[in-house]
């Protein structure tokens, strides 16, 4: 470990001391006479036409010349050679992480004398193996994006499972050609935007359009500069400032007065949305100082429209008597030897009713849905509109500056002020689970300096910081309700969380959590030396990431119930019949990740005509640490001293336990080999093949391991809910701190238990993906290029779902007949649970066929056609489909885990499209008549399609009988739940399977089910955009657009209804979160 810690300064003190283009370009050339023979010694000079900056180089003994870490934008490459004209080259758009080759042919004469060349924007990759997508500036700017942040853009390309956008921020997810869903690394100009280390893999910091010139996504084989991502790589660099000034003013509008009503909705949901901001971006001192500014401003209120599963008010009074699925049984009245007894007229007696479980049932409102059958199990019963209120302030800026040839420097700050509110669909605010208040605050920070040491040697440092503050609060926080019900246990200012199965819970997941700082530090430093036909990179980073968090997720106590015991949920909270309760309210944790990486890539122009790209990246994740060893953890193999069984919890910096969560994993070497070969003008063939890395964990890890360093008890049934847990008018049983010793939190054999560890394994290593491709590009007339390319990514060693653990063993493929605690691996705990387990395999292949034209002439599109199977056996987050709940069954049988995942799309459509009509001033045809031109002139449509097949869905029990304290269970499938095709939309939402085709499968019997089944809902999207502009002068324009999102107003359907015995089994109840009806948006927008 010192050996390790002594590397690992060393590379943090190299990088410091010493300079990766993530959001740069590079452009490379050959120069030659008109004999084909090289030029060796001629001068070039690379001129950025908007800046007039330039850097200067010469051509090598094999005529070669490079110029790496440049901006996005618009150059001219200019190059002079004694005894030759003075060649020109102009009209060259160098593009985010992309390499532009430009061959300079030079033709004998006198230097007085110029070549003029005009080039168009690059379409073929001609030196690089790398697969991916640029979106440019023009389709930023102006695609109908109904968030207006630039996430939402990797949508417009191929191999994309898009899920949606969620929060506040909007964040995207999704996944990409095979990755993990919701895992992908970000970057903004050069620095990580990606959550720290230890938190959900997700972005952190979304750029509105405005402030973004270009947006790549890098799918599969990337450069070994990117790491720690298996999962596809974005880069965003923002917009500079030029020799000119320019800006806007603009402001942007949504009503619901201008959109449709919402499938399930009864009304139109109240919306009210403006955004406003400004750009201004110009010289400080020409051709070396630029800067750029913008400001947007969001203020908003969303119309959401909601379902939530009620019971009825005589269910809530203890009367099922109109139901007959069910017989209410009377739980008191199970032996040993007899089975429990159906209460008298389906009616629980009033002296019998649990006055704690009263009081939460009361808080249910009444059904308002028509068609609700009193005689099944409710369902989607309750639909109510809301409003979730978001103000948002976002500020970026950025300066360039060219101190000289050899130095240039820029800095750029991004902050967010974003507080948003979850608004409640219950009349009761403080009883309605998805009701809460939040806190949002982002800064981010990236210096670059780049210093060349010789022409043909450049280094390049960066720096990032990311700094942020969030703060989640249940609306039932602070309500007292706890305390007017007399419940005891649970801290009496809050409300409990109530989980009823087959029912909308009551109360909020969390209280509280408080997190404050979310931190990052970024350092990167990278060399680039071209010698011959090489171009060498090599680099080192280092990232520090902290989090410091309360979180009192369940202060007010968490309460779940099941219809085990009595056929009813409802009739258990009644009962106050307790399946399982928890309470949890952490300390304060500084929770701490390291990520060290070093890398080496050659890029080899072999011949003109073939580049190799050869390269090798290690990389390191540190495991999880707390910083005052405020950390648990759990030993398999000990004697526990309470129980004399296996299993004792430990704590870092005791007993001789170290201060990381696990082990670290040194191993990870990611060779990447890709090459780029042109055939033929206009042709090129290109592949390549690499292994990836992901970080250490999928899910967040910061306020987990805090058992004793929290007030946290764990109570549950011990036979899977023949027995309550405790009832609930006793209240939570007494949770107080213990001392820290081996046998913390354990009981005696046959006790009640009142602890469920959890911990990461000390084996626990990243995940890794293979990935590789073979593409074909060919450039046809009018600047446009098809393309087909065939790739994969084989994943292993994936950190799945978190899992219990301590799930009692199959016996000859099978549970037991009945639920034991004492049968359990640990009897003196309750659930352990494993952490983001290392052990997933994913297998994904895709063909993609795509048609490009870049924008010129007022015309691009993008088209992308995908055909891909994608089969994995762990779950990712946010997937698009998937099985209900984590995915496994049972650990002993993760065989049966290997599924279609759910982020199979088998055939998805993606088309994207800008024209500028070509009428008007500075158009094709001018229009001379000022009266017409003001009508005719300026027009613009935009607008994306989208077409794919239906994610997988996976089908398991709502009542899990298979008595092994497991996750879940699947039923048994008896035929093809696929239901035959011309169906009408009614009859798919009432049932969109064959639900007779799944069968319980008894007690303690594996169901014979996948894990994921036949497609779900497939999805058609067509949204557009249309602008008008009015030239007022020469340089001042003013454009008034309108933007229509879901313009054919085709619902967007989520998965049905997944849980068998649900009352709305194979049911379609909601449409996918972050969907929509048709919905218009107006904008105004001043720019010059």
């Amino acid at each position: 470990m010192r050996k390790l810690r002594e590397v690992g300064r060393l590379v943090l003190l190299a990088s410091i001391a010493c300079a990766a283009a993530y959001a740069q370009a590079r452009i490379t050339g050959t120069a030659t006479d008109h004999t084909g023979a090289v030029v060796p010694g001629a001068q070039v000079v690379v001129r950025n036409v908007d800046t007039g900056q330039t850097n200067t180089t010469t051509t090598n003994a094999r005529g070669v010349y490079t110029v790496s870490f440049l901006n996005p934008g618009r150059y001219e490459v200019i190059c002079e050679q004694a005894g030759f004209k003075k060649f020109v080259r102009s009209g060259i758009i160098l593009e985010t992480g992309t390499t532009t080759t430009v061959d300079v042919l030079l033709e004998l004469g006198q230097l007085t004398e110029t070549v003029n060349v005009t080039a168009s924007a690059p379409l073929l990759e001609a030196e690089s193996g790398s697969l991916g997508q640029l979106v440019e500036n023009q389709m930023i700017l102006n695609m109908p994006i109904q968030s207006r942040r630039v996430g939402a853009m990797v949508r417009l390309m191929g191999n994309v499972a898009f899920t949606g956008e969620t929060g506040g921020q909007s964040i995207p997810r999704f996944s990409v050609a095979g990755g993990r869903a919701y895992n992908q690394m970000w970057h903004l100009d050069g620095g990580v935007v990606q959550n720290q280390a230890g938190g959900s893999p997700q972005l952190s910091v979304n750029p509105p359009n405005e402030s973004l010139q270009e947006f790549k996504v890098l799918a599969n084989n990337y450069p070994a500069e990117y790491g720690r991502s298996g999962s596809g790589v974005i880069v965003m660099s923002t917009r500079s400032g030029t020799n000119e000034f320019h800006g806007s003013a603009y402001e942007w509008l949504r009503n619901d007065k201008l959109n449709a009503r919402t499938f399930f909705s009864p009304s139109k949901a109240p919306l009210r949305y403006n955004i406003f901001g400004g750009t201004l971006g110009g010289p400080i001192r020409k051709n070396h100082t630029f800067f750029f500014f913008n400001y947007e401003g969001g203020r908003r209120r969303t119309g959401v429209t909601v379902a939530r599963t009620v019971p009825r008010p005589a269910e809530i009074a203890g009367d099922f008597s109109t139901r007959t699925d069910i017989k209410v049984l009377d739980p008191a009245t199970r032996t040993p030897s007899a089975a429990a007894q159906p209460f008298p007229g389906n009616v629980i007696p009033p002296n019998r009713i649990d006055p704690a479980g009263k009081a939460f049932a009361a808080l249910y409102p009444a059904p308002n849905q028509p068609g609700d059958n009193p005689a099944r199990a409710p369902s989607n019963n309750f639909r109510a509109n809301t409003s979730d209120p978001l103000t948002q302030d976002f500020y970026t800026a950025r300066i360039d500056h060219q101190f000289s040839e050899r130095d240039r420097l820029y800095g750029r700050i991004s902050i967010l002020h974003g507080p948003e509110g979850v608004g409640a669909v219950f009349p009761n605010v403080m009883a309605d689970d998805r009701a809460f208040t939040r806190e949002n605050e982002n800064r981010n920070f990236v210096v670059n300096w780049q210093h060349n040491l010789r022409p043909a040697l450049i280094n390049e440092f960066r720096y990032m910081f990311y700094n942020r503050k969030y703060v989640n609060r249940g609306a039932g926080a602070g309500s007292g309700f706890n305390g007017q019900i007399k419940l005891a246990g649970v801290d009496p200012e809050a409300i409990a969380r109530i989980s009823v199965s087959g029912h909308s819970a009551l109360g909020q997941s969390t209280v509280e959590r408080r997190q404050f700082p979310i931190q990052t530090q970024q350092f990167i430093d990278s060399v680039v030396w071209v010698r011959g036909s090489h171009s060498f990179k090599s680099g080192l980073e280092f990232r520090r990431s902290a989090n410091i968090e309360t979180n009192n997720a369940s202060g007010g106590g968490s309460f779940s119930f099941s219809e085990r015991a009595t056929n009813s949920a409802v009739a258990s909270l009644l009962l106050g019949w307790v399946n399982s309760a928890t309470l949890v309210k952490t300390d304060e944790l500084n929770s701490r990740t390291n990520y060290y990486g070093a890398y080496f890539q050659d890029d080899w122009k072999l011949t003109r005509r073939l580049t190799l790209n050869l390269g090798l990246r290690w990389e390191i994740d540190y495991p999880r640490w707390e910083a005052k060893n405020r950390q648990s953890g759990f030993d398999l193999y000990a004697i526990n001293p309470v129980s004399g069984t296996p299993g004792v919890i430990t704590f870092a910096g005791r007993d001789g336990v170290g201060k990381y969560s696990h082990d670290f994993d040194v191993n990870n070497w990611g060779p990447r080999f890709g090459f780029a070969w042109r055939p033929s003008s206009g042709f090129v063939v290109r592949g390549g093949y690499g292994i990836f890395y992901n970080g250490g964990y999928q899910v967040s890890v910061n306020n987990n391991l805090a058992l004793g360093f929290s007030l946290n008890g764990n109570f549950s049934s011990p036979d899977g809910g023949y027995t309550p847990a405790f009832l609930l008018r006793q209240g939570m049983p007494a949770v107080a701190r213990a001392e820290l010793w081996p046998g913390f939190g354990a009981v005696k054999v046959g006790s009640s238990v009142t602890t469920a560890p959890e911990f990461i394994a000390q084996d626990h290593v990243n995940g890794y993906s293979q990935q590789w491709n073979l593409t074909f590009q060919k450039e046809l007339i009018g600047n446009t290029l098809f393309e087909t390319a065939y790739m994969a990514n084989v994943g292993h060693k994936l950190s799945g779902q978190n899992v219990n653990i301590n799930q009692i063993p199959l016996v000859n493929g099978r549970g037991p007949a009945t639920q034991s605690q004492r049968a359990r691996p640990f009897p003196q705990f309750g659930n352990v649970t494993s952490i983001s387990p290392s052990w997933g395999n994913s297998t994904y292949h895709a063909l993609n066929v795509k048609f490009e034209k870049r924008f010129s002439h007022g015309l691009n599109f993008l088209g992308n056609y995908t055909w891909s199977k994608f089969i994995d056996d762990v779950e990712g987050s946010s997937e698009l489909g998937g099985g209900e709940g984590s995915g496994y069954q049972h650990i002993e049988a993760r065989k049966l885990d290997k599924s279609l995942s759910g982020s199979d799309i088998r055939h998805r459509l993606a088309f994207s499209s800008l024209y500028e009509l070509p009428f008007g001033k500075g158009r094709r045809w001018a229009i001379e008549n000022r009266v017409l031109e003001r009508i005719a002139g300026g027009w613009t449509v935009g607008g994306i399609l989208e077409a794919r097949t239906g994610a997988p869905y996976g089908v398991i029990e709502n009542t899990n009988r298979l008595n092994t304290f497991s996750e879940s269970q699947r039923p048994n499938l008896l035929r093809d739940p696929n239901l035959p095709g011309g169906r009408s939309r009614a009859e798919k939402i009432e049932q969109f399977f064959d639900t007779s085709a799944f069968q319980a499968p008894g007690d303690g019997i594996l169901g014979t089910a996948a894990r994921t089944n036949g497609p779900g809902p497939g999805f058609f999207g067509l949204d557009v955009s249309i602008h008008k502009l009015f030239r007022i002068t020469e340089r001042l324009g003013l454009t008034f657009r309108t933007d229509v999102v879901n313009l054919p107003n085709v619902p967007a359907f989520a998965p049905p209804n997944q849980l068998r015995g649900s009352g709305s089994f194979g049911k379609i109840g909601s449409i996918l979160d972050g969907s929509t009806a048709r919905e218009v948006q107006l904008s105004l927008k001043l720019a010059w």
